[in-house]
């Protein structure tokens, strides 16, 4: 044991923090302290972050005095293998200011702590860009959807002139240039709210240039400056865990979009650190390289994927659209949509189900579900038929506001 009947006017520093920075002002000690600080368990002191000179003393177990030094200047290392403590105090014989002292340390530690802060922020860009990828998946999923849900005179009247795209959409719906429509909307509203968020990714675009595109079957390319950054599909699925979501039903029950968005890397040195222990690519146009990494135009690009799913209306599952879809079921890659038997039979029960989601009115009953109320008016209806005079008798007089939550 250490004879501290000797060093019992030292501070002593147990802490890590205090062991590791003594008397520097990192360790909330600072020049300001004129006695001795005593360190337990040290053979190795290094007097960077100091701006004065320190004498230093190595102790035994016994509190005798093995070898003293004085004013040992800053940013160095003193050893003592047999000693098995150290004391130290700022040199008396050098307390003048010496300004720039402690400038070697502040210019190594200053650049460091501005690397992890870049890589931080670079690793906070990433994860608000994929979740904003969800929203923008959900968003043309959405939009898909509704295309699906209207009635073939409104559908006709929003249909714009000429030719429709070749069609990507693969599953049981071939109802002629309703998918291709609902492709589309899908596209237009991927697009459109990408491209509010291209400058905040990185994106160098001016107000005449947009967000290029690149589906299964073709590239579009809008400006020659820049290459594809965005690509996306949709297809049917089955909410069946046990069947693969791409594989072909016999009554698809939901759409399912894929995305998947280069995005650029603000840091420049982040994407070529990174790529030394990833996976990267140099060709992003590749949807089959599975890199996360990719270099195009001199910059890095980190890739975002995004899956999502969204419900099929009502008339999906009935019979009349399953034996319309009989001998039409498409393959993911197949662009043309084949001929579809029964075609005025599928488009009526298209409209039956697209009536069935509008305001006020209820889902049409199925073999095996019943009719679904869909507002708050038809739930009235549905309860006052039913015969419950309690629940009129309250509501009697009430505004229809919608939906409301709460009291």
């Amino acid at each position: 044991m250490t004879n501290c009947d000797q060093f019992k006017g030292d501070r002593y520093l147990r802490q890590f923090w205090e062991r590791l920075f003594g008397l520097s002002p990192m360790g909330g000690i600072g020049d300001s302290f004129k006695g001795w600080v005593f360190i337990p368990n040290c053979r190795s002191i290094h007097t960077f972050t100091l701006r004065h000179p320190i004498d230093i003393e190595w102790v035994d177990a016994e509190g005798k005095l093995l070898r003293r030094e004085l004013s040992v200047p800053p940013r160095s290392i003193r050893r003592c293998l047999n000693a098995y403590g150290v004391r130290e105090r700022y040199s008396p014989r050098a307390l003048m200011k010496q300004e720039g002292w402690g400038a070697t340390e502040a210019i190594v530690a200053i650049p460091i702590a501005l690397m992890f802060f870049f890589i931080a922020m670079q690793v906070a860009y990433i994860a608000i860009g994929k979740v904003h990828l969800g929203h923008t998946l959900r968003e043309g999923l959405r939009a898909a959807a509704s295309e699906l849900t209207l009635p073939s005179s409104v559908a006709s009247t929003q249909r714009s002139g000429g030719d429709s795209p070749p069609s990507r959409l693969s599953g049981p719906i071939q109802a002629g240039s309703r998918q291709s429509t609902a492709e589309s909307a899908f596209e237009d509203a991927i697009k459109k709210t990408l491209k509010p968020w291209a400058a905040f990714y990185g994106e160098s675009q001016k107000p005449d240039q947009d967000l290029q595109y690149q589906s299964k079957d073709e590239l579009s390319v809008r400006n020659s400056k820049q290459r594809t950054n965005w690509s996306s599909s949709l297809h049917m699925g089955h909410l069946n865990v046990g069947q693969a979501i791409s594989s072909d039903s016999s009554n698809p029950d939901h759409l399912v979009g894929e995305l998947s968005y280069w995005m650029p890397i603000k840091m420049p040195f982040f994407g070529k650190a990174v790529s030394l222990v990833i996976r990267s690519s140099h060709d992003c146009s590749n949807e089959l390289d599975h890199a996360t990494l990719c270099i195009m135009s001199g910059r890095w690009h980190w890739r975002l994927r995004s899956q999502a799913r969204i419900p099929l209306p009502p008339w999906e599952n009935s019979g009349i659209h399953s034996d319309a879809q009989k001998g039409s079921e498409s393959s993911i890659a197949d662009s043309s949509p084949p001929a579809m038997p029964y075609k005025s039979a599928f488009e009526a029960q298209v409209n039956r189900g697209s009536a069935a989601a509008l305001p006020g009115l209820v889902y049409a009953a199925t073999g095996t579900q019943p009719a679904i109320p869909q507002t708050i008016a038809a739930l009235r209806n549905e309860i006052a038929a039913a015969g419950d005079p309690s629940y009129e008798s309250r509501h009697q007089g009430e505004p229809d506001c919608g939906i409301q939550f709460g009291v």
